[in-house]
């Protein structure tokens, strides 16, 4: 991970939970506009694969009860040791996303399934390691 991409999470890391703009789609006239947000950069964007970058899976299988204290380690992990960490996870909303982490989802159909998914994004990415978070969690 490039430095300055690490300290943008570090900067972006918050408690507040960002506002559901899918809510306000009905109330919205044909041929109106909502504020996305300009500027923002997008995933892909913010997580660009350079050379000689390690990546590091994270497998989240719940949403962690502080999603921001784990988002700030693996940030400041990145920042310092030079990685790129992937979050895979079977949920909807690791609560990741909104830090701009990269985040793989898998189906987890079934267990296999999942599993099967995982190494192909093991084998893509390249990944040095897959860690669950609940031990990153456990560590402190």
């Amino acid at each position: 991970m490039i430095d300055t991409q690490a300290l943008d999470i570090l900067a972006r890391l918050t408690d507040a939970v960002p506002v559901d703009l899918d809510l306000g789609l009905d109330a919205v006239a044909p041929g109106g506009a909502l504020a996305t947000g300009a500027g923002v950069p997008l995933s892909p964007a913010l997580w660009p694969r350079g050379e000689g970058w390690a990546c590091l899976g994270i497998r989240v299988t719940e949403p962690p009860a502080d999603v921001t204290a784990l988002a700030r380690k693996l940030a400041a992990t990145a920042a310092e040791r030079g990685i790129l960490p992937v979050i895979l996870t079977t949920l909807d909303q690791s609560g990741f996303e909104r830090f701009g982490f990269r985040v793989e989802r898998l189906s987890g159909a079934s267990e296999e399934a999942r599993a099967t998914e995982e190494a192909e994004l093991a084998g893509f990415w390249n990944f040095a390691l897959i860690l669950d978070a609940r031990d990153l969690i456990a560590a402190g």
